[in-house]
């Protein structure tokens, strides 16, 4: 008799020693005799109205069998129908797919188109607080401008007034001069 190697949990094996112990057999013989009864066909004894009753729910399954197997010829039918369709829109789907991906494109162009115009109307009100900031600045150096060309106006006529009211200029007299005496100018010979 061949050998055969069974592994079993512990608690399986602990229920085949306990039986082939109060059987008084062996482990082995006990798990070939629980094999030899799983396998073993019992006699028929069904009775011919049971028979009958089988019979009739063999035909009923057979003919239900028949109806899934239609269904499925009709299913198959139905796909290859549906394979041929997708063949027939593929090209169809890629002209899609292509001008899809031109969209996208352009898209992105307008994304892009669109963040240097943003950028550009930044740069534009920046340099417009720029320009107002200066014409501002122009404008107060302007006022300054005006005010001190009043204020050197009026300076001038004061100095004009001042100058009108003080006594003529001396000429000016050097140290020699005045210890010594102004200088005779030497008469040019003839």
């Amino acid at each position: 008799m061949p050998k055969i190697t069974i592994n079993l949990p512990q608690d399986v094996l602990n229920d085949v020693d306990n039986e082939a112990a109060t059987l008084n057999r062996k482990r082995s013989s006990l798990v070939a005799h629980y094999i030899k009864q799983h396998f073993e066909v019992p006699p028929s004894t069904l009775t011919e109205s049971e028979l009958n009753q089988l019979e009739l729910q063999l035909q009923d399954k057979t003919s239900l069998l028949d109806s899934l197997t239609n269904e499925l010829q009709t299913a198959k039918s139905e796909n290859h129908a549906i394979k041929k369709e997708i063949q027939q829109l593929k090209p169809e789907n890629d002209a899609l797919n292509k001008e899809n991906l031109k969209l996208k494109e352009d898209l992105e162009k307008h994304k892009t188109t669109e963040i240097v115009v943003t950028g550009l109307q930044k740069e534009l009100e920046y340099t417009q607080m720029e320009k107002s900031k200066l014409e501002y600045d122009l404008q107060l150096f302007r006022d300054i401008n005006k005010k001190l060309e009043d204020d050197k106006d009026y300076l001038k006529e004061q100095l004009s007034r001042i100058t009108l009211l003080l006594p003529a200029a001396k000429p000016k007299v050097g140290w020699r001069e005045r210890l010594f005496g102004a200088k005779k100018q030497k008469e040019p010979l003839k």
